[in-house]
């Protein structure tokens, strides 16, 4: 491994995006009186399309309300790569179509406190609430993540992918990061093999770059070299 120890990556550190939380938390109280409450069993993914209308024939989105807890999204169609961890609070659906219901599909944690409502339930409240502004707020961040996420992924090497995840991972909360095991972190987001994850962790490991215990990520101790 090659670089000076003050050498910043050669990409960058994966940029912090700051979540609207007022704006999501203003959505829930709008939307939450007229939701209801979504029960799950371990491992179950929740749908974004509750049912068939009958009268019009069309499958009718829902909204998914996430007070308390995670969901991990999956992606279905790229072997299965979970795509993105969300926090309470959140929201899934508004945007919602058919092709996003068979393109990921959510699996909330167990202890977490799920709600749902019509799409066009939730859209006529909002409106009535004037709060359009907080829901473009809110997707502007989606938004910026997905694309965030996908500018992590596409045309990286397997260490700048490495290397970009361990920051990410780095950035959780200390008390949560050490119950975290890194190399499945790193596994189902990007789909790299489990040896050259191996390999590049051990790698930073030995040049004194990262402390890992047990398997978890105790801290990042220096920069990461630009050339692997």
């Amino acid at each position: 491994m090659k670089g000076l120890n003050n050498e910043p990556f050669l990409y960058g550190y994966p940029i912090q995006l700051k979540k609207p939380v007022g704006d999501i938390e203003r959505l829930i109280a709008c939307l939450q009186p007229v939701s209801l409450a979504l029960g799950f069993h371990k491992g179950e993914s929740i749908k974004l399309i509750t049912a068939m209308d009958k009268n019009q024939n069309e499958k009718k989105c829902a909204v998914i309300l996430l007070v308390k807890g995670e969901i991990n999204l999956w992606s279905v169609v790229t072997g299965k790569r979970l795509v993105a961890t969300a926090q309470a609070p959140a929201i899934f659906g508004l945007m919602g179509s058919s092709f996003r219901n068979d393109t990921y599909k959510l699996i909330p944690k167990l202890g977490s406190e799920l709600y749902c409502l019509s799409r066009d339930i939730a859209i006529d409240r909002i409106t009535q609430q004037a709060l359009i502004r907080e829901v473009l707020n809110y997707y502007s961040y989606m938004s910026d993540y997905q694309s965030r996420t996908s500018n992590l992924l596409i045309n990286r090497t397997s260490y700048e992918i490495v290397c970009a995840l361990l920051q990410e991972i780095n950035a959780i909360p200390y008390e949560k990061r050490i119950k975290i095991s890194v190399i499945n972190y790193i596994l189902v987001r990007s789909k790299l093999a489990r040896s050259g994850v191996a390999k590049i962790l051990s790698d930073l490991r030995f040049g004194g770059y990262i402390e890992i215990q047990y398997g978890k990520l105790k801290g990042i101790l220096k920069r990461f070299p630009c050339v692997y």
